[in-house]
């Protein structure tokens, strides 16, 4: 597991804070898109700070979803599910299980899905 900046731990002690405040409500946090210089050629990604302080994902296209009781308690990873074809170009993505295993979602639901 490769995550820049703090410990995985810090993060879900981030998250626990987040939902004890949530009371009820719940929190929707969409990631920054993918800019497009010419063609195929993208600007460097540069991830939400919000969703990074979170969860340190870094990954384009996701949505992190928080709620604080019902169902879906915890936090919710929607992302890009593993691609080989695509990742020839555009490097490996963490996936579902990524989501879980190295990012702490407490969830993770195909973006497609969401």
């Amino acid at each position: 597991m490769t995550l820049h900046g703090p410990e995985p731990r810090h993060y879900a002690e981030r998250r626990a804070a987040v939902r004890a405040a949530l009371k009820g409500a719940v929190l929707f946090l969409p990631e920054t898109p993918e800019v497009v210089y010419a063609n195929d050629v993208h600007y460097a990604y540069r991830p939400d700070s919000n969703v990074r302080y979170l969860s340190g994902f870094e990954e384009p296209c996701a949505l992190l979803l928080g709620n604080h009781g019902g169902e879906h308690d915890g936090f919710t990873l929607c992302v890009r599910p593993r691609d080989e074809k695509s990742e020839t170009w555009t490097g490996r993505r963490a996936g579902l299980e990524g989501a879980r295993e190295q990012y702490g979602a407490d969830h993770a639901v195909a973006l497609d899905d969401a």
